[in-house]
């Protein structure tokens, strides 16, 4: 069970949606879904190697009340900052927290 006085955080919940451009390009647009109570705490860094470059992701974990319908195609806006989900775990399968383990995503715009 998570304590409301641990939700002190406003994110928002987007979807997206693919659009094809007149020379076959794909881009998103993102709409939200929901706007929830959170909280948002870094975890532990991790360092990979991506195409010959070091790539240091940052990972957060994000706790909300359970909502029904969260996907990980989804992506957080919190403050300025979006966030890519790379995980959804519904906490003891009961239906009453989910723990989002999320990435910044630094290309990510409005």
């Amino acid at each position: 069970m998570v304590r409301s006085s641990e939700l002190t955080q406003r994110i928002d919940l987007q979807t997206g949606d693919v659009l094809s451009g007149a020379y076959g390009e794909d881009s998103v647009t993102w709409q939200l879904w929901k706007t929830v109570w959170a909280s948002v705490k870094p975890q532990a860094g991790s360092e990979r190697i991506r195409a010959d470059k070091l790539d240091g992701a940052q990972r957060f974990l994000i706790k909300i009340r359970y909502l029904a319908g969260v996907l990980p195609t989804m992506r957080i806006k919190h403050k300025a900052v979006y966030y890519q989900i790379e995980g959804i775990t519904n906490v003891n399968s009961r239906d009453r927290v989910l723990e989002l383990v999320c990435t910044v995503d630094n290309g990510a715009t409005a």
